[in-house]
């Protein structure tokens, strides 16, 4: 038994990482299940999960928009021309 839980075990550098994987839906169900044995245990790392998913969800239901390529490309030559003139 005790060997079963050594190899579940993760420390709190693979929980991140597990947890952006999760958070981003390319975790594998390993990692998935190794990461909630991890939340179980440790509450720092179960907070900082539960922050992430509020992140992520406010971001989802901002529906952000990026400016489109043509205006960045507009907007960069009138800041390299301005530069340039100083």
């Amino acid at each position: 038994m005790e060997k079963l839980l050594m190899l579940l075990m993760i420390d709190c550098n693979k929980s991140a990482q597990y947890c952006d994987k999760a958070q981003y839906n390319e975790a594998s169900t390993k990692e998935r299940f190794r990461l909630n044995i991890h939340l179980i245990i440790c509450k720092l790392c179960k907070g900082k999960s539960v922050e992430n998913t509020k992140l992520t969800r406010a971001i989802n239901e901002a529906k952000l928009t990026t400016m489109p390529k043509a205006d960045k490309e507009i907007l960069k030559t009138k800041l390299q021309k301005e530069i340039s003139n100083h």
